[in-house]
Formats: C-alpha cells, sequence, structure tokens
C-alpha cells in the first residue's frame, strides 16, 4: 500500500484551499457513544468509507479510516494496515483503530469468525506438489508463502528463454 501523505502535505497540495481538510472530514462523521459513523461515500464492495483528496494536483479516493489514523496518530509506517477493534467499517474513531500487517488483518478476521480460515494456510503443499517445510518456504514482506523449489524453477525457465531469444537473433 502506498503510504498516506500526512494532513500537512494534503493541505499544501491543494492549490484551490477550499476549506481545511479537517473540516471536510469531519462534516462526514457523526460521533456517537462508540464508534464514529462515516456518512460519505462508500466502497461499493466493502462498506469502507472513502474520502476524497488532492495528492499532487489529483483528485484521489482515499480510506476514511486511514485518513482518521493519520490526522490522529501521525503517519502509516509502510507495509502496515489500519485496522478495526470494532468491526465496523464505516467507523473513523481512532480508538477503535491499531496497526497491523496482513498476516494480523487475517488472524484477526479469524479470531472474530469473520472468515473460517487464514488465508491459505491450511495447505501443506504448493500447486505444483513441493511441501511447504521450512526449508522450502520463503515469506514474503506482504505475508505470502512462496514455494523456494517453484521459484527456482520459473527463474531457470526465464533465463532459458532469454538465453534462447538471444541466441535466435540475427
Amino acid at each position: 500500500m502506498t503510504p498516506l501523505p500526512t494532513v500537512t502535505e494534503l493541505e499544501k497540495s491543494n492549490p484551490r484551499k477550499t476549506r481545511p481538510i479537517e473540516e471536510r472530514f469531519f462534516e462526514k462523521v457523526v460521533k456517537g457513544d462508540s464508534c464514529w459513523t462515516w456518512l460519505g461515500q462508500k466502497d461499493r464492495n466493502n462498506g469502507y468509507g472513502t474520502f476524497s483528496v488532492l495528492i499532487n494536483g489529483k483528485s484521489k479516493n482515499i480510506k476514511a479510516h486511514r485518513f482518521s489514523w493519520t490526522l490522529f496518530n501521525g503517519e502509516i509506517p509502510a507495509g502496515l494496515w489500519v485496522l478495526h477493534k470494532c468491526d465496523n467499517p464505516q467507523c473513523t474513531n481512532p480508538d477503535h483503530l491499531f496497526l497491523g500487517d496482513r498476516k494480523k488483518n487475517m488472524d484477526d478476521a479469524a479470531e472474530k469468525g469473520r472468515i473460517c480460515t487464514v488465508g491459505k494456510s491450511r495447505f501443506t503443499h504448493c500447486p505444483q506438489g513441493h511441501e511447504y517445510s521450512e526449508e522450502n518456504v520463503h515469506i514474503t514482506v506482504e505475508g505470502w508463502r512462496k514455494c523456494k523449489i517453484c521459484v527456482r524453477m520459473q527463474g531457470a525457465k526465464r533465463r532459458a528463454k532469454r538465453a534462447a531469444a538471444i541466441r535466435n537473433q540475427p
């Protein structure tokens, strides 16, 4: 995920300077006893609130809960997600938000019963049949498992294809 600019950077990137960005944000929020419900535009796929901002002169939709985190807590470190303690995708209350990576998000969803398994972690072998053993698994920064045997085989195929292309050049 691309890091969200700070609120100050967002303000500076808005040449029109209509109203303060915080004012635009809070006019779409209803502060309840617990959750702060987002009344603005929502992502039709998952119900998360979206907020339109100008970044480098271009309009971009960002998640309302991510903007709220940035507003109250500062920059979101690269590779981290903003997760909800309350499980309400429309909530922007900073007290209900916490940071985690993809794995933490999946674990949180499993603990709360939103998913029956944590991704593909139930699989013991890759699609080609190689065992996901400690020696044969590479964990990507996003938390995905990659079979080292398959990665090596794919690299060998790519190198062979490049070598053949070079040999066949006129």
